[in-house]
Order: structure tokens, then C-alpha cells, then sequence
């Protein structure tokens, strides 16, 4: 855990697949440094796409299968955070057919 008072009070949204853009509210997520080298959704690493001492922004990494896990911070100061259960990684639609084949506009 972060050193000191750090807290995850939100994770929004709470599911998503690769390319979700979550948001990680809370107090002291930065653990006295000036950025996060390292953030994970469920175990699956996520981009860090902003960071300030009450909020980061991620975007999710690519999992291969459905599963609930922690949040996983590090900061450049070496401060770690994690808030169990919170995050799950849902499997990615896929279409695997379309009816019909063929048609006119509006069909």
C-alpha cells in the first residue's frame, strides 16, 4: 500500500475491456511523487493518461478473459496503492454473423 494516508474512493466505470478509459478518484494517489510509472486493471497493465495527487486517468491494456482483480498503482517515488475487487475486465463483443448477407438501403 501507498505510504502514508493514500486512498482509491472511486473507480469509474468499474468494468470495461481493452481500450476503457477508467478514472481512479481519491487522496494522495501520487504518494509524494510527481507521476505514476505503473498502473494495472485486474492484473493487465493500463496506460497512464493523466495523474494528479486525486485522480488518474488509464486506458486498459488487452486481457484474453473475463475477470475481477485489483487496481494496482506505482509512483516514481515507489509509493504502491491497491484497492482490492475493483475493477473487472469484461470479454469483447464480436460479431459472428450478419442476416441478411445482402439487401437494398433500408433493408
Amino acid at each position: 500500500h501507498l505510504r502514508g494516508a493514500g486512498n482509491v474512493t472511486a473507480v469509474v466505470p468499474s468494468s470495461g475491456h481493452e481500450g476503457t478509459r477508467v478514472t481512479i478518484s481519491g487522496q494522495l494517489l501520487l504518494g509524494g511523487g510527481a507521476s505514476i510509472t505503473t498502473a494495472t486493471l485486474a492484473g493487465v497493465a493500463a496506460t497512464v493518461d493523466m495523474a494528479t495527487d486525486s485522480e488518474i486517468r488509464v486506458t486498459a491494456g488487452a486481457s484474453v478473459s473475463s475477470v475481477l482483480g485489483a487496481i494496482a498503482l506505482v509512483a516514481d517515488s515507489g509509493a504502491r496503492l491497491s484497492k482490492d475487487n475493483v475493477f473487472t475486465y469484461e470479454t469483447p463483443g464480436a460479431v459472428t454473423a450478419v442476416s441478411p448477407n445482402s439487401g437494398t438501403v433500408g433493408t
